[in-house]
């Protein structure tokens, strides 16, 4: 799955930081998002949406 989100949006595993994750958002038109969110995988959106704020998030995605 990771290598369909390499070849859509081009950031790879090895180099994937929240900077780059907010400095995309930036390109695509996003400049005001002042928080960052996604959701753990399996969990619902009461229990496993979390804020994206440092890398240790990343790696749980």
């Amino acid at each position: 799955m990771f290598s369909a989100f390499v070849s859509l949006f081009g950031l790879e595993e090895d180099t994937l930081d929240v900077f780059s994750i907010r400095n995309y958002y930036k390109v695509l038109g996003y400049d005001n998002l002042k928080e960052y969110w996604w959701l753990a995988p399996g969990k619902s959106l009461k229990a496993g949406l979390r804020t994206l704020s440092h890398d240790k998030e990343l790696l749980e995605m």
